[in-house]
């Protein structure tokens, strides 16, 4: 096993310390003062590969697991196709157990999970459909979740296109790509020491995220948009937060990947309804 694999591996087990889009959120599995408490947002922890900073950001993802009453896991939490665990069977069952320990450690808190690029694959989609009816505290969605006031997407639409059709065609497009091999493998970690993606990360501009988004949003909610305050999304690996657009704040969660920040978003919960 190499180093590298090794300590990918370690961080996940370090972790154990701790629908369809149209389906409605569980109400009914909720914590009691769900509307005296705050919840927690966050995107983009790219586990199982060799460039994630997770392991740095785990204290404050804990904190927040404790401590919220909502915790809604953006997308990309896991990345299938840069996984050092060697096969994507492996890896979903990395997965599985993390969310396993992750909803067990904190059961009074509500988790939500959402799909990204790097994690849409068909046995993911599975193994979450079975967590969901295993776990009470635990829903996910594929494409979006809407709390209240507030809409939480993993926000691939920024590359995907508008439409629901093009989200799914280039969804679908990035699960038929194959694992990488070892050379891939270490190009893409030497890609991401030198610092290149950060670079045409600076190209990033929040009213054109906001503007794509806010088009998408409309597409699938239609008339419903007008009642939303906030946006909560990921994928552009550019932390920012309320960035206010046709009258909604827009906020992102960044990423726990090299030369990245992370930001573990908390927001109220009392006035969301």
């Amino acid at each position: 096993m190499s180093a590298r694999r090794a300590r990918s591996m370690s961080e996940t087990l370090d972790l154990t310390e701790s629908r369809s889009k149209a389906e409605p959120h569980h109400r009914e599995n909720l914590p009691p003062n769900f509307g005296h408490a705050c919840g927690a947002v966050v995107s983009d922890l790219h586990l199982f590969t060799n460039r994630t900073t997770v392991r740095e950001h785990m204290p404050e993802i804990r904190r927040a697991a404790e401590e919220c009453a909502l915790f809604v896991f953006n997308g990309d939490i896991f990345d299938f196709q840069w996984s050092m665990h060697g096969g994507y069977e492996d890896s979903v069952h990395a997965a599985e157990q993390w969310i396993r320990d992750l909803a067990y450690a904190h059961r009074n808190t509500h988790c939500v999970f959402l799909m990204g690029n790097h994690d849409s694959i068909p046995a993911y989609r599975y193994a979450l459909t079975e967590l969901q009816e295993e776990l009470t505290n635990l829903e996910w969605h594929e494409y979006w979740y809407r709390h209240g006031r507030r809409v939480f997407l993993h926000g691939d639409v920024y590359h995907a296109g508008t439409s629901h059709g093009a989200l799914s065609r280039y969804r679908e497009r990035c699960s038929r790509e194959l694992q990488r091999g070892r050379i891939r493998h270490a190009c893409y970690w030497a890609l991401s020491r030198s610092g290149l993606p950060f670079v045409f990360l600076r190209f990033v501009r929040r009213a054109t995220c906001a503007r794509r988004i806010l088009s998408y949003l409309n597409n699938e909610l239609a008339g419903s948009v007008r009642h939303l305050r906030e946006v909560y999304f990921g994928h552009v690996h550019t932390p920012f937060a309320d960035f206010r657009y046709e009258g909604m704040l827009f906020h992102n969660t960044g990423a726990a990947t090299k030369g990245v920040r992370l930001s573990v978003m908390r927001f109220p919960l009392a006035d969301d309804e």
